[in-house]
């Protein structure tokens, strides 16, 4: 008689984004299905159960726990070494493709098509449906540019809920200070800001614009803010402490915004 699985451990940040995965439509089909098996091994459920719910083998399953519990969040979605990788879109090309939506016009023509796109992109026009597919495009049902600009705020802010966790997590316990809850929004002066009271972190959406470097730095520097209100001496002494090179993260961070607002220094 096999002894019951014992429930696969998550943190609360982790849950949170493989929840969000999980129910993701815009997500490739096995990143949702890879969420809902880790989500049901951290449930105690046993991966022979997991694969006949998800219709995969519990070898599958098995890998994709051992492999979570070796990389955390960042090993979904990756090829392991020796496998031959599926073809993806490189996230700085799905990034091309939707602004040139949003604010680029195809010449000669009123609106963009999967043979024009594939022309002016370099890719295929494979490519380019797999991206309008992925995020519902639809030219005849979309008008307005509020929309595509709404199409592209969710991709942002789905980069930022899977990158987000791991930093928190990993420089809570560098730094001995305690995140209960961060946000992402959209912040016209800031990159982020901090409620040193009830340890809430707000973070810009932009930030999923710019290098994980400068995701990194401003993390740290918000949580620094827990243990230092002001920008003072000792808050430029924890900040050397922990991040020696944050000056230079912070002019990459500024060096090119990508937003219409005037940043502000936090």
């Amino acid at each position: 008689m096999h002894s019951p699985t014992a429930p696969m451990p998550l943190s609360v940040g982790q849950r949170k984004v493989l929840e969000k995965l999980s129910r993701l439509h815009t997500a490739r089909h096995r990143d949702m299905q890879c969420a809902r098996a880790l989500l049901l091994s951290a449930d105690g459920v046993t991966d022979t159960v997991i694969g006949v719910r998800l219709g995969v083998s519990p070898t599958t399953v098995s890998n994709q726990r051992k492999r979570f519990m070796d990389d955390g969040l960042k090993g979904i979605g990756v090829v392991r070494k020796g496998r031959s990788p599926k073809p993806l879109i490189p996230p700085q090309k799905v990034t091309k493709i939707v602004q040139a939506i949003m604010h680029e016009k195809s010449e000669g023509e009123t609106d963009w098509s999967c043979r024009s796109m594939p022309m002016a992109q370099g890719v295929s026009s494979a490519t380019v449906q797999r991206v309008w597919f992925a995020r519902n495009v639809k030219f005849y049902r979309v008008k307005t540019f509020k929309h595509w600009r709404e199409i592209l705020g969710r991709w942002y802010r789905d980069q930022l809920w899977r990158a987000t966790p791991d930093l928190i997590e990993r420089w809570e316990r560098k730094m001995s200070v305690t995140v209960p809850k961060w946000t992402i929004r959209r912040m016209k002066t800031k990159w982020g800001s901090c409620n040193r009271e009830t340890g809430h972190i707000w973070l810009n959406i932009e930030l999923a614009k710019k290098h994980p470097e400068c995701l990194e730095y401003l993390t740290v520097h918000e949580m620094t803010h827990l243990l230092e209100r002001s920008h003072g001496p000792r808050f430029t002494k924890l900040m050397d402490k922990h991040l020696p090179d944050w000056r230079a993260r912070w002019d990459r961070l500024n060096e090119a915004p990508l937003g219409h607002e005037q940043w502000v220094r936090l």
